[in-house]
Order: structure tokens, then sequence, then C-alpha cells
């Protein structure tokens, strides 16, 4: 049985009860344990999680479960769906949907950068609030991931997510909910991916539209657990190798017991390709240690394989169109 901590079900009932929601109510509904809850102890079922969140968003008529002041009324991502369905690309759907939001309300604004070889989606919520927000922009973070994965029907795999707030009480959760590292006290809320996904068609039918929209969004944040796609399987591998610069498409092959053949019409289907996720992991490897330690810039150029930081200097770059230096923080104590 798939579960979530408590803490991250009490933060959203805290919120909906600033509302005036029954929220024990709703919660002794769906067989979750208000004590438990509040006491922010131990993991509930995460089916009854969404179904209990969901319920609760529909019964309120406010998408955003009393995060924001003014309500995003029943139906909100239900129209930005719509408002999405011709975009064509994910690109354009992604522009849309920070467009629509816009329109609606004063609350949430999503925005679209393209740095580089790298996307970002930057979610902030422009009004103040004494809540602890945190769980609310994490929530929105990953149904835009979510979502995006399922309007280009392909898994959108993130390079990092970069969170502008101190780490929460369920930050073990984050390798399930994300599969890539997170960094938190960033200036920003925001996915960072690879701008080829964002070239990928928009490519849903009305029928496909009405079964999803009869469950989202809330559903979007039961199904967190890491995309079981082969290029995330590929990820893995990278991750987990003890010199990753080495391994070739033959060798991660043998590793997923398929041809190389096979594994790269499956990576061609998820629209990436073996030499791309090499990159992307080593993009990803430089921003972790220029984030996390004091190399020199030298040392992470070897480390990447570059013969010398000049080189590295000049990929990283392409790579962010950001010098390695602004990348820099002090290491961890």
């Amino acid at each position: 049985m798939s579960t979530v901590p408590n803490s991250i079900i009490a933060a959203h009932a805290r919120a909906a009860q600033t509302r005036g929601a029954n929220v024990e109510a709703f919660l002794h509904r769906f067989d979750l344990d208000p004590d438990a809850v509040f006491r922010e102890q131990g993991r509930s079922d995460i089916q009854a999680f969404g179904q209990w969140l969901g319920t609760l968003w529909r019964e309120m008529g406010d998408e955003s479960g009393g995060f924001c002041r003014q309500k995003m009324k029943t139906g909100t991502f239900a129209m930005a769906n719509y408002a999405v369905a011709s975009a064509g690309t994910l690109r354009k759907a992604l522009i849309r949907s920070g467009q629509f939001y816009d329109i609606v309300g004063d609350c949430l604004n999503v925005s679209l950068h393209e740095e580089g070889q790298e996307a970002r989606v930057v979610i902030q919520l422009r009004e103040p609030s004494d809540l602890d927000r945190r769980v609310f922009y994490d929530s929105l973070l990953i149904i835009w991931l979510r979502w995006s994965s399922w309007l280009v029907d392909t898994p959108l795999l993130p390079e990092r997510v970069h969170l502008s707030f101190d780490w929460p009480p369920y930050r073990e959760e984050y390798e399930a909910m994300y599969g890539c590292p997170v960094y938190a006290r960033q200036p920003e809320c925001a996915l960072i991916f690879d701008r080829a996904y964002l070239d990928l068609p928009v490519n849903r039918t009305p029928e496909q539209m009405a079964e999803f929209l009869a469950q989202a969004p809330s559903v979007l944040l039961t199904q967190y657990r890491r995309d079981r796609s082969l290029a995330q399987q590929v990820r893995r591998i990278l991750n987990a190798s003890q010199d990753p610069l080495t391994l070739d498409q033959s060798h991660v092959a043998d590793r997923l017991a398929v041809s190389p053949a096979t594994l790269r019409r499956h990576l061609h289907s998820e629209g990436t390709r073996f030499q791309a996720l090499k990159d992307q992991w080593r993009r990803g490897r430089a921003v972790h240690l220029l984030k996390t330690t004091d190399w020199t810039l030298q040392r992470i150029a070897l480390e990447l394989g570059f013969s010398e930081a000049s080189a590295f200097h000049r990929a990283f770059k392409r790579w962010t169109r950001i010098n390695p230096g602004d990348y820099r923080q002090p290491p961890p104590s």
C-alpha cells in the first residue's frame, strides 16, 4: 500500500480549517485518523488522502484548498485544460497556463523561462499569507509536472527542483516525488528540465480530456511516485555508477536486459536519446557540485571529463547561459 506522511495531510487540513471547513469530519469520512494527522505522526493511505483532498476541495468550492485568499473556484483547472488543449506544443501550453491563471485570479503566477539547453517553470504565490504554504508550493510543482507529462503523453523528467523555502518535515519524500536533486532556500520555486521537452506535441483527445478531468487536479498529487519510464531507469543507472562517463548505450542496455536497439527505440518514444540523458546527467552533476561543495572549477571540470576549467566554463555557459560561479553557494556545514 502506498502511503503519504501525515505532515502533508496536516498542512492541507490546517489551510482548509482557516476557511471554516469541518476537516475532522472529512478525515473520518475517508478513514483518516485526525489525531495522527494533526500530531503529524506516521503515514496514511495515499488513495484515501487523494479522495479526501478532492472531496474537500469540491465541497469548499476552492481548488487552492484555502491556501489563497481568493478562492480558485471549482472548475478552474478544467478550464485551464481547455485553454491549453489547442496549444500544439508543451511550450505553448505552459505559456497559456500562466496566462490563464493570471486572468482568473491574483494568487498564482506561473511562468516559463528558457535559458541555454534548460527550461524553467517558475511557480509564485503573489499574496502574503500567515499559513505554512510549503506543501502548497510542492503540490503546485507536482501538478504542473504531472500535468505536463499527461498533456504530451511522455514522462517529463526534471533535472532538479528549486524551492524558495527551508526544508519541510517531509523532506525525505522528495526523492519519490521528483526523482531528481532538490535544493531548498533558492530564489524561487521552479522545475528545471531539458528544453527539448517544450517541442513535444500536446496530443490528447476530448474523450481523454474528459476522463482526466473527472479526477483532476487532486489525483495528480496521489501519483507522485517516480515515473517507471526507461529514461528514468537509465538515469538511475547513471546516478548509481562509479564512473558514468564510461558507460555507453550497450552497457546500459545489458543492465536493463534489453538490446541496444530496443533501448534506443524506447528512449525515442519517450522523447529522448541515450546521449541526451548522459549530457543531462553531466549538467545536473555540475550544478550539484557547484551548489554543495567548495571544489575549484578545475576539479569539477576533471570530475566531469573536461580537460581544463575553461572547457567546462564554456559548456556550462552553453547549458544554462549562466557562468558556473553564479551557481555557487556556501557548502553544507
